[in-house]
């Protein structure tokens, strides 16, 4: 029997994980506290050690070189779990003997089980059973409504607490406990873009629990629109949008290059695909044979602006649907004027965060693919270029 180390702060999914684990055949040991994790691998000889490597302070990445360096067993195939998207983190796992490295956002404990099973060289585990998965799914999706509910409050509270910095400090951690609850939730029932969209919205609500005084108008409205977005994923029963058939495309239109490479990393931690253009009559020709789910563009450009591209792209074929967000400084009424009279789908106000055009970005992505008919789930998506 092979001996698992799960070492993980979040005891909701250590615990979906270790039923997984142990209804497989595994002997599993966890370790919510880090402290304690140290030293169960100075002593015990684990066969593989699952492990987060965002737990607070570092201690992730102390736990994994602690183990290469005093483990009983310094070889020890070593999984990361992980809900970070830093890559400083990752890289410096990679560094310290990492064997793989999965995301938990886009990774479900069922498919953990699997990567297990072949890094240690057993075959295939036998598949859970349809009517098991859906029985999962409704599960989820009965608590995922109650969450919501409560997080649309809290975002009611937090908009009427902007004044007050230590109830607002309050309310957004309480906010970002509750996402993280849903981001464990969706992958763990196969919800992988749903698990996506939340790690986002975790994000942002993390960033601005750690600097309250960022909160601001524009995140506040991408907050709202996440949450609504998340009610209409979980409304369908048995129509749920479990995966993308293929990795959304997204085009980005900007004319400086510190903005097209931050928008491409926001799009990246978002996992959809880009391309970057420089300016607006280049990716019109581009347009006119390809297609692209979503178009992210800049309003104040050299030559034609980001109001009259939009207007030309809805005179193309292939450019009457994708959904158009813009990125300006512009705000107010004559802003969304102006948007509309263009044929923009929304707008995300400068300065933004990464979490926020993320979050933003995989929203219209998921409005225009479940809009209309149901959605049936498609396969895993193909891998996202760096």
């Amino acid at each position: 029997m092979k001996r698992v180390l799960l070492a993980d702060d979040d005891a909701q999914l250590v615990s979906l994980c270790q039923r997984k684990f142990e209804a497989d055949g595994f002997a599993v040991e966890v370790r919510t506290d880090a402290g304690r994790a140290v030293e169960a691998l100075k002593v015990t000889p684990y066969d593989l050690v699952v492990l987060e490597l965002a737990m607070p302070q570092g201690a992730g990445l102390t736990l994994l070189i602690t183990l290469r360096t005093q483990g009983v067993k310094k070889d020890t195939p070593v999984l990361i779990y992980t809900r970070s998207e830093e890559d400083y983190l990752r890289q410096a796992a990679q560094a310290a003997g990492v064997s793989r490295i999965l995301s938990k956002h886009s990774c479900s404990p069922a498919e953990l089980l699997a990567q297990a099973r072949d890094l240690l060289g057993l075959p295939p585990s036998v598949e859970t059973s349809p009517e098991g998965a859906t029985k999962g799914r409704e599960e989820f999706v009965r608590h995922a409504r109650l969450a919501l509910t409560v997080l649309r409050n809290r975002l009611q509270t937090i908009t009427r607490q902007t004044a007050d910095p230590g109830a607002l400090g309050a309310e957004l951690a309480a906010a970002t406990e509750s996402a993280h609850a849903l981001v464990s939730g969706a992958a763990a029932a196969g919800f992988l873009v749903l698990a996506q969209l939340t790690g986002l919205l975790e994000a942002l609500l993390r960033e601005l629990r750690d600097a309250p005084r960022k909160v601001n108008p524009s995140n506040l409205r991408s907050l709202a629109v996440a949450l609504d977005v998340l009610g209409g994923m979980l409304k369908p029963e048995g129509g749920w949008l479990l995966n993308f058939q293929q990795t959304p495309l997204a085009l980005i239109v900007d004319d400086d290059v510190i903005s097209r490479r931050t928008m491409r990393a926001a799009l990246h931690k978002a996992g959809l695909r880009s391309v970057a253009i420089q300016d607006a009559e280049s990716a019109l020709q581009i347009l006119e044979d390809n297609e692209f789910d979503l178009i992210l563009s800049d309003v104040m450009m050299p030559g034609m602006d980001g109001f009259a591209f939009c207007e030309k792209l809805r005179q193309l074929p292939k450019g009457k649907q994708v959904p158009v967000v813009f990125i300006t400084s512009l705000s107010g009424f004559e802003a969304r004027m102006r948007l509309a009279l263009a044929g923009g789908t929304d707008l995300v106000g400068k300065p933004f965060s990464m979490p926020e055009l993320g979050l933003r970005a995989l929203c219209c992505v998921v409005k225009a693919q479940t809009a209309g008919a149901p959605v049936q789930p498609g396969p895993a998506p193909a891998a996202v270029p760096a």
